[in-house]
C-alpha cells in the first residue's frame, strides 16, 4: 500500500517536516544559549502552528461514558481544540527536554514513545479496511515515525552512560 501524495497530503507532509525541523532548532538553540523556561513555552507554540494550520481534521472528541448523559456521545470542541493540541505540543517537548541533563533518558523516553505509537499505527492499519480513510492516516503517521525512530536509536547507541 502507498500513500497517495496529493497536494493536501504534501501540505500536511511539509507541516510535519517544518515544525519537526522547528522544534530540533529549538534543542540547538536551548544548548547554545541555555534558555530559560519561559522561552521553552514559546517557541514549541511557534513550532506546533505549521501543524494546527494544515490540520483539516475533525475537532470532535469522544465523551467518557460517565458523562454522556449530560453531553452526548461526541462533542465538537471548534476553536478549543487547536488551543488543546498547541498545549499539548508545549507540555510533549518540555516533558521530553527535561530529562536532557542525564545520559541517555531522554532519548531513550522518546525511543519507547516512538515504539508505542509505530505499535499502534501497525495495530491499526491490520485491523481496518485498507479502504477506509483511517488506514492512510496511520500509514501517514508510520512514514514520520518510523525514520525518527531510526534515528533515536543511532542517537541512543551515541548517548548512553557515559557520554
Amino acid at each position: 500500500m502507498t500513500l497517495d501524495f496529493t497536494t493536501d497530503k504534501l501540505i500536511e507532509y511539509n507541516a510535519a517536516l517544518l515544525a519537526i525541523c522547528m522544534v530540533v532548532l529549538l534543542g540547538f538553540i536551548d544548548d547554545v544559549l541555555d534558555l530559560r523556561w519561559r522561552h521553552k513555552m514559546i517557541v514549541p507554540t511557534v513550532a506546533s502552528l505549521p501543524l494546527l494550520v494544515a490540520y483539516r481534521g475533525l475537532t470532535t472528541v469522544v465523551v467518557p461514558i460517565p458523562l454522556r448523559p449530560l453531553l452526548g456521545n461526541y462533542v465538537n470542541l471548534g476553536i478549543l481544540y487547536y488551543i488543546y493540541m498547541g498545549n499539548i505540543s508545549i507540555f510533549c517537548t518540555n516533558a521530553i527536554n527535561i530529562y536532557a541533563g542525564i545520559n541517555g533518558i531522554e532519548v531513550g523516553q522518546s525511543f519507547i514513545v516512538g515504539c508505542f505509537i509505530m505499535i499502534h499505527n501497525i495495530i491499526e492499519i491490520t485491523i481496518n479496511d485498507p479502504a477506509n480513510d483511517i488506514v492512510h492516516y496511520h500509514m501517514y503517521s508510520l512514514t514520520i515515525i518510523i525514520p525518527f525512530l531510526f534515528c533515536t536509536l543511532a542517537l541512543l547507541k551515541a548517548n548512553k552512560f557515559p557520554s
